[in-house]
């Protein structure tokens, strides 16, 4: 059986190709090398046929035919082949596949046989149905056929299109389950509604429906499609459909965008405040955007196409200049239209517009007839105006109005600008120095020195530097003048020096009393060193005067005891009260020459400064009170106080007079002195407080004074020095003393200075 076979396979006139499952060609014979024209039966062995000889049918293309061969197991028809030399050959073909006894196909055989020589075939329906399958394989549109079961056919651009390729498609039903399709709204889209459907069920044709397709790789794409439906017999249903389609995601992208620009463009003018217009004289017709029915307060539902209801919104001052604005635009003589005026609001008061369009529309003649513009309310910025205006005005006032010389220039040099008084000074205008270099002008003249150094000026001051000395500028009459001269950068924010400030102070009478009150120093020093000189001899005799009065006065003092003593009982009343009276009289001269020498000594002691524990030292003072103390009554009530720098024998003195004060001015029934301190940043506070009879304001300064007493002399003891002596003290320690008095007693204040090295110079 097998010897018959191969006899028949060696000497058939058909040609014979097999192939395995995979169409890998396995064999051809010798008809098969002869009509196909083949070299040698080796240079295809082992080759995919579908590669390998290309066949094309009048119906279907190759893959389509192997695609139909798998599906059916047969395929039956003609099919056409290139020859080497170009030319073409009709072949029939008989195409099955090859089965085990399990029905596993295990290859393939391919009769086929010429039906026609191929020169004769030239014009025929193959060359045809080759050249439809060629534009079909090179057209942009996406092309597919499908009955109501399955996709027969398609062409390279549905790949392209919907990223399905051609064996993916084959075979399958037209709307696959998985497949995602969207209405331009963003909703599903049906089978039962895709053109394709509807055609072939209704036959009806359809242009232009536009359909979302998710790919695989989850983008979208949109597509445009038509469809036509394919009749077997006139009258019946459609057999199938051709769905043809473009990729419009493209268009659809600009189209979004275009949206996009146009809602961005609404909404910034909406935003901004700014209404359009849209106006065509011949018919009226006015358009007008909400923003500008707004900006004008019309109701949405109001329209007026008039012209002369917009113009009576004018106000009137404005509608002459408005008017002739329009009149010149609209006739050709201006490129665009512009007017800022003012419009009347509902509750009659005005506010700014600025008005902008353009004739878009013209006739034959040149007329316009349609204008297109935008509305902008401008009264904040009018506003703005008005107020920096006023703000100019003041500022060239005070600019013109100041007494000193003050300028502007340009970095370089230039004169922008001097104020009046500034020129005045020169006898010249603005114009003959504005705009020239700075160190030229009339000012500096006189000097060709001080001209270069006024430039060398201008040149560290544009690099920053804030540059002032005092100069001698020349006037009008040769009036010469001396200046505090300062030229000051100006920087924006950049920090790039934008504007030199040049301002000039007459200081010439300053300069004039600077030198009359050297002199006056110069004399008040001398004089100065002289009081320094007699009070020092002053002081000195005051010590000695002092300390020789004391020899007579211990020698009288001594002679009354003795007669006192001796011949009093000889004496009448009226000798022993003259004994007194000079007694009492030498123990005042005594007290008085005393404190004149104490008072004499703190101005010329000169001794260490040292810590001194002010708690010891007060304790000390009130101890050496207890008798007074305990004759009154009284209570000395000290707070905690602190250790200070100062010389100890002069505090001790200090605190001994005011205590002692407070104590001695007391008439109450008990008597308290309060002794406390506060500290502040440089100085120790101390307060020295009675409840004693007081002191008048008026006396304030004067109890201070050497030889002050407020009292007779039988009323309290004392030689009026003593709080002479605590200013004396308090100053020396580079302080000040003063009081606060009232009914209820009086409260003394001294401070002294917490950074004392020396005791100050009296």
């Amino acid at each position: 059986m097998n010897d018959v076979y191969e006899c028949f396979y060696l000497n058939a006139s058909e040609g014979i190709i097999s192939t395995d499952a995979n169409f890998t060609i396995s064999s051809l014979n010798p008809a098969a090398i002869r009509i196909l024209q083949l070299n040698q039966e080796e240079e295809i062995i082992g080759k995919n046929i579908q590669h390998t000889i290309e066949l094309h049918s009048v119906e279907y293309s190759v893959l389509e035919i192997f695609h139909l061969l798998q599906q059916s197991g047969r395929w039956e028809g003609r099919v056409s082949y290139h020859l080497r030399d170009g030319s073409l050959m009709l072949l029939g073909g008989k195409f099955y596949n090859l089965k085990r006894q399990d029905q596993e196909v295990h290859g393939y055989n391919f009769h086929f046989s010429v039906l026609a020589d191929p020169k004769i075939i030239g014009e025929s329906l193959l060359l045809q149905q080759e050249q439809y399958n060629t534009f079909l394989s090179t057209l942009a549109e996406g092309m597919i056929v499908h009955t109501h079961t399955d996709i027969i056919m398609s062409n390279p651009a549905v790949e392209r299109i919907l990223g399905i390729t051609t064996d993916q498609l084959m075979g399958r039903e037209p709307i696959h389950p998985n497949w995602r399709c969207i209405h331009e709204d963003g909703s599903p889209f049906p089978f039962e509604t895709h053109p394709s459907a509807i055609t072939l069920y209704t036959g009806k044709v359809l242009r232009g429906v536009v359909m979302g397709v998710y790919k695989g790789d989850g983008s979208l794409t949109w597509i445009s499609i038509n469809s036509e439906p394919i009749f077997e017999q006139e009258g019946g249903v459609p057999s199938a459909v051709v769905v043809s389609f473009s990729d419009i995601t493209e268009l659809k992208k600009a189209e979004q965008a275009i949206k996009d620009t146009e809602q961005r463009w609404h909404l910034a003018l909406e935003g901004s405040g700014i209404g359009v217009w849209d106006w065509k004289p011949r018919v009226p017709e006015i358009y007008m955007s909400p923003q500008h029915r707004q900006l004008l307060e019309l109701d949405g539902q109001e329209t007026y196409s008039d012209f002369s209801f917009w113009n009576d919104l004018i106000h009137p001052d404005d509608r002459q200049s408005v008017g002739e604005a329009l009149e010149k635009h609209m006739s050709g003589q201006t490129q665009n239209y512009r007017t800022e005026h003012r419009i009347r609001k509902k509750d009659g008061s005005y506010r700014w517009v600025l008005n902008r369009g353009s004739v878009v529309e013209r006739d034959a003649s040149g007329q316009a007839i349609r204008m297109v513009g935008t509305t902008t309310d401008i009264s904040e910025r009018k506003r703005i105006e008005k107020a920096e205006k006023k703000i100019s005005q003041r500022f060239v006032a005070i600019f013109n109005s100041m007494y000193q010389f003050i300028g502007l220039l340009e970095p370089n040099g230039t004169l922008i600008e001097s104020n009046e008084t500034a020129l005045a000074f020169v006898g010249a205008t603005a114009e003959e120095t504005i705009g020239k270099p700075f160190w030229q002008a009339p000012w500096f003249d006189h000097s060709p020195e001080l001209q270069q150094e006024i430039r060398e000026d201008v040149q560290k001051a544009a690099l920053g530097e804030f540059v002032r000395r005092e100069i001698e500028i020349s006037g009008k009459d040769d009036q010469r003048m001396i200046i505090d001269f300062s030229l000051k950068p100006v920087w924006d924010d950049k920090g790039k020096v934008i504007l030199l400030i040049p301002e000039g102070r007459d200081i010439t009478s300053l300069k004039q009393t600077e030198q009359l009150l050297q002199e006056a120093n110069e004399k008040l020093a001398k004089r100065a060193e002289a009081l320094a000189v007699s009070n020092a001899e002053l002081e000195r005799f005051a010590y000695v005067a002092s300390h020789d009065l004391q020899e007579p006065l211990r020698t009288v003092n001594m002679f009354l005891e003795l007669l006192e003593r001796k011949y009093s009982d000889r004496l009448d009343d009226n000798g022993r009260r003259y004994i007194t009276t000079v007694k009492r009289a030498a123990d005042r001269m005594k007290n008085l020459i005393q404190d004149l020498l104490q008072y004499a000594r703190i101005g010329n002691i000169n001794t260490e400064v040292r810590t001194i524990n002010c708690n010891t030292l007060v304790s000390s003072v009130v101890e050496a009170f207890q008798k007074a103390i305990s004759e009154k009554g009284a209570q000395i009530v000290v707070h905690d106080l602190p250790t200070i720098k100062g010389e100890d024998s002069m505090m001790f003195v200090l605190f001994q007079n005011l205590i002692g004060n407070g104590l001695k001015y007391n008439a109450s029934e008990k008597p308290v002195v309060e002794v406390g301190c506060r500290d502040e940043v440089n100085n120790w506070v101390f307060f020295v407080k009675d409840n004693g009879i007081g002191i008048e304001e008026t006396y304030f300064e004067k109890i201070f004074v050497i030889f002050q007493r407020l009292h007779k002399k039988d009323e309290f003891s004392g030689t009026g020095i003593g709080l002479a002596i605590c200013k004396r003290i308090v100053e020396r320690h580079r302080g000040k003393i003063w009081l606060e008095s009232g009914p209820g007693g009086t409260t003394f204040f001294f401070s002294i200075s917490k950074k004392l090295k020396t005791l100050a110079n009296q």
